[in-house]
């Protein structure tokens, strides 16, 4: 599965070199003039406290960002047409490179600042975890998190052991860091799987090779 995970990489990588953008992505994304990505923080004047606290959780990661505080409906404003752009959503609305998380959720905002900047704004904590999430040389690796009594972790470790699928399989009801999991990944049910920096958006064979596909 590693060498899998490999040539699909590959794949993507040549796709990029030909047409200037990942296959399954958009094209707009948050880079800088060099091609590097940023991080983008759009927000709103009435956000029930959220977009505060994602400008609050970028500052306390000490991670570089621009704030763009816009008004949806003006449809003039350069920012809101970078907004819509970029994928539009609920607020706040972050940006970072190719990938975008749509309101306050920490978990999700570890993943994308993961995903474009590896480790450098990561918790120790969140770093302890994403480490099981990458093969030695730092090929994503396919993690899938769930328990012994779930039938859909059942049917999908069946469909990957068929499939010669080299995955982790972690049982979190067995983990004495069971809540700390659930909060630093977004585990709220299982089976939850997780492909590098990536939560796989659906448990399934097939948004799994997705997800490495559009990694």
């Amino acid at each position: 599965m590693k060498n899998l995970i490999i040539c699909v990489l590959l794949i993507a990588a040549g796709w990029y070199w030909y047409t200037g953008k990942l296959p399954g992505l958009p094209g707009a994304g948050a880079y800088d003039e060099a091609g590097n990505p940023t991080v983008l923080i759009f927000t709103i004047d009435d956000c029930n406290g959220y977009c505060e606290k994602g400008v609050s959780e970028l500052r306390s990661r000490q991670v570089p960002f621009e704030e763009l505080r816009i008004n949806p409906n003006n449809l003039d404003d350069k920012n809101v047409k970078l907004w819509r752009k970029l994928g539009r959503g609920n607020f706040p609305f972050f940006a970072s490179g190719e990938d975008t998380v749509i309101g306050y959720e920490k978990w999700q905002i570890a993943a994308m600042l993961g995903k474009n900047f590896g480790d450098a704004y990561l918790t120790s904590t969140e770093k302890n975890y994403f480490a099981k999430h990458f093969y030695d040389d730092g090929t994503p690796r396919i993690v899938m998190y769930g328990a012994d009594w779930c039938p859909y972790c059942r049917k999908l470790r069946n469909e990957m052991n068929e499939d010669n699928v080299d995955f982790l399989e972690i049982d979190v009801e067995k983990r004495g860091d069971k809540q700390q999991i659930i909060d630093t990944l977004g585990v709220y049910g299982y089976p939850v799987v997780w492909v590098g920096h990536k939560r796989v958006r659906k448990a399934e064979l097939s948004s799994i090779y997705e997800t490495i596909r559009q990694y």
